[in-house]
């Protein structure tokens, strides 16, 4: 290992602990998890001791300890950058609900991009739902995967079907599911899934909805690919734009885009 080389080493990897820094003080990610952060910090010792180490006895080492180091310098570099998009940028997740059926199944792993994201209209996105911005989730706050139907700005409106069911409008055209299938909301619907009351579900929609009806900046209309099997805005409101986690952008296994 050359001198000048340890010297552009160490430069990168200041710049990859200032980056961190940086990106951690901005707060650019809804989600940090304990794991990568201490590993990040014991690569960033490793390295840095090692070029250090390399530095300092260059002259006394044999080849084969300078092959070592080098070594050394490059598991330890290589993690510190794979930990920094893990951290910042992309992490990955489980899927244990059938909610977006076809599109996921239960147990599928996926890809979630999640560095300063805005929420589109048609993105899969992971939502942190809890109690203190959604009273009808009772228990600890659950992770929820759904897509994302209305924006901030949106209209939206409702369509008489019979005596407890309407058609969801959003800007004047039915919400349908992938497959095609119109969502509805209820009236007096049987007894929920989470807290045995029972409600009409326009009135959580309209809870997110200013008085032309349209969808309040920060708020977001999700609902699940599986029309008949979802917790989604239905049941919770608009969601959050700060619960908001990130994009679902591919799915790992079984191994295919989406």
């Amino acid at each position: 290992m050359k001198k000048q080389h340890v010297y552009i080493y160490l430069m990168v990897s200041l710049a990859l602990v200032i980056t961190s820094i940086i990106l951690f003080i901005l707060d650019t990610s809804p989600i940090y998890y304990t794991w990568p952060i201490t590993v990040f910090v014991l690569a960033t010792i490793v390295a840095f001791a090692t070029l250090a180490f390399a530095l300092l006895n260059k002259k006394t080492l044999s080849d084969f300890a300078i092959e070592v180091v080098d070594w050394f310098r490059f598991i330890s570099m290589s993690l510190m950058v794979v930990l920094m998009v893990f951290m910042f940028f992309i992490s990955s997740a489980t899927v244990f609900q059938n909610s977006m059926n076809p599109t996921l199944d239960s147990g599928d792993s996926v890809l979630i991009y999640h560095y300063s994201y805005q929420p589109k209209r048609n993105d899969i996105v992971i939502v942190n739902i809890y109690t203190e911005h959604y009273p009808n989730h009772k228990g600890e706050a659950d992770y929820y995967v759904k897509r994302v139907y209305g924006i901030p700005g949106d209209t939206v409106a409702f369509q008489f079907i019979n005596v407890n069911t309407y058609l969801i409008l959003i800007n004047g055209e039915p919400v349908y599911n992938p497959e095609g299938k119109e969502y509805v909301a209820q009236i007096n619907t049987s007894v929920t899934q989470m807290n045995n009351s029972i409600y009409d579900e326009r009135d959580l929609i309209r809870e997110a909805l200013d008085e032309n009806n349209q969808i309040k900046d920060g708020r977001y209309l999700v609902f699940g690919d599986n029309e008949d099997n979802s917790i989604d805005s239905r049941d919770l409101g608009a969601i959050y734009k700060e619960d908001v986690v990130g994009r679902v952008i591919y799915r790992l296994s079984p191994f295919g885009g989406i």
